[in-house]
């Protein structure tokens, strides 16, 4: 089906750990396939550089001249797996798995922060990290991000997407939002009619 790029993926600008996760979906509905948006490390760069603002501190996207290789991007998938295991296990009700929780815990501890005063800042204040190691930050950036929502106030909102063959995540923002994404409302707006058209036409056979 061609080249999987981030723009193919149906739902992004939720909070960092579910935009994460959401690389994977599934093309083509119910008869389709799983796709990976993150399988190659320029496609690492690539989401980082569309996060960095989110990331929240300026050089943790890999900045120009810094080489992602498959070390990196095989971190990124391992946090992927593991958030995808526990919000699974979190919207269908039942414990996060013991091995996914101690993941994401190591990805979150994997560097700290803090902010030192600093007569040469303009705020008086800046920010610094227990690690020179981007990738090592961005990735903890992403686990705090899974900590909160598993835990904090977004935690009731947090829904699988219900339509037929979708494997999406997101935040209910409203309770009109049933669905990940209008494509996925549409295809299932299209199913229902579908399947009361066939129990018409059985009815009056």
């Amino acid at each position: 089906m061609g080249e999987v790029t981030m723009g193919d993926v149906p739902v992004q600008g939720e909070p960092l750990a579910l935009d994460l996760v959401n690389t994977t979906f599934v093309r083509g509905g119910l008869r389709g396939r799983v796709v990976d948006a993150l399988c190659e490390p320029e496609a690492l760069h690539d989401w980082l550089a569309a996060h960095r603002t989110e990331l929240g501190v300026t050089g943790l996207e890999c900045p120009a001249g810094v080489s992602v290789g498959e070390p990196e991007l095989r971190r990124f998938q391992e946090l992927r797996q593991a958030l995808r295991e526990a919000l699974t296990a979190e919207t269908s009700g039942t414990t996060w798995p013991d091995a996914a929780v101690r993941h994401i815990n190591r990805a979150a501890h994997g560097a700290t922060r803090w902010r030192e005063l600093s007569a040469s800042a303009p705020t008086g204040s800046v920010e610094v990290w227990s690690t020179k190691d981007w990738a090592t930050a961005a990735l903890a950036r992403v686990a705090e991000s899974g900590v909160a929502l598993l835990s904090g106030e977004q935690r009731d909102a947090l829904r699988a997407c219900r339509a037929p063959g979708c494997i999406l995540f997101f935040v209910q923002s409203g309770p009109a939002r049933q669905w990940c994404s209008s494509g996925c409302g549409n295809r299932v707006r299209v199913a229902r009619h579908a399947n009361r058209a066939k129990i018409t036409v059985d009815d009056s056979g």
